[in-house]
C-alpha cells in the first residue's frame, strides 16, 4: 500500500533493527499492552509472530517513501467472524508523531480493510489516558462502544476504551 508520503509493506525479518529501535523506547511504548523491547531478538520474535497470522490478520511496516526509513507499524488482528471485523493496532516512532503520518497510514489501511478485505467494522482498543490516540481516532470517525475497567495487560491493569468505525460511516 502506498500514500503520498508513505509506503506500507508487509513486515519481514529485514525490519528487525528498525522495529527494535522504535519499540525500545519506553515513551513510544507507554500505551502498548506490552513493555518496551530489550533486544533485537525480541523484535525478531515479534516479526516471526506477525509473519504467521491468523485469518485476515496482517502487519505492515510504515516507511517514509522519500527517506526509505521505517517509522512505525500498523496492522489488523483478532478477526471476529460474527461482526466481520478486525482490531486495528498501530505505533509510530515518537520522533515522527504529530506530523500527520499516522493519519495518512490509518486512512490507507482502513480503506484496504473496508474495500479489499470487505470488513464491516474496524475496531481500536486503547488505554483511557492515551489522549493523542483518542484525538486521532475521533478525527477519523471512530465512535465509542465500550469500556473494560481494570483490563489486564503485560504492564498491569488499565481501563481500556473500545472504539469502532463501520464501513457505511
Amino acid at each position: 500500500m502506498e500514500t503520498r508520503r508513505l509506503l506500507l509493506k508487509e513486515i519481514d525479518i529485514s525490519d528487525k533493527v528498525e522495529l527494535f529501535n522504535i519499540l525500545k523506547d519506553g515513551d513510544t511504548t507507554k500505551y502498548l499492552s506490552y513493555d518496551k523491547l530489550n533486544n533485537q531478538r525480541e523484535a525478531l520474535e515479534m516479526i516471526i509472530k506477525y509473519m504467521n497470522p491468523s485469518y485476515l490478520e496482517s502487519e505492515y511496516s510504515i516507511f517514509l517513501k522519500k527517506e526509505k526509513k521505517m517509522i512505525g507499524v500498523i496492522g489488523f488482528h483478532t478477526y471476529n467472524s460474527n461482526e466481520n471485523s478486525l482490531m486495528l493496532e498501530f505505533i509510530l516512532n515518537k520522533d515522527y508523531q504529530n506530523k500527520g503520518y499516522m493519519t495518512e497510514a490509518l486512512k490507507e489501511i482502513m480503506d484496504y480493510g473496508f474495500n479489499n478485505l470487505n470488513l464491516n467494522k474496524i475496531k481500536v482498543a486503547l488505554m483511557e489516558d492515551n489522549e493523542r490516540c483518542l484525538n486521532l481516532i475521533g478525527k477519523l470517525g471512530f465512535k465509542y462502544e465500550s469500556q473494560m475497567i481494570e483490563d489486564f495487560f503485560d504492564k498491569g491493569y488499565h481501563n481500556v476504551l473500545y472504539y469502532s468505525k463501520y464501513k457505511e460511516d
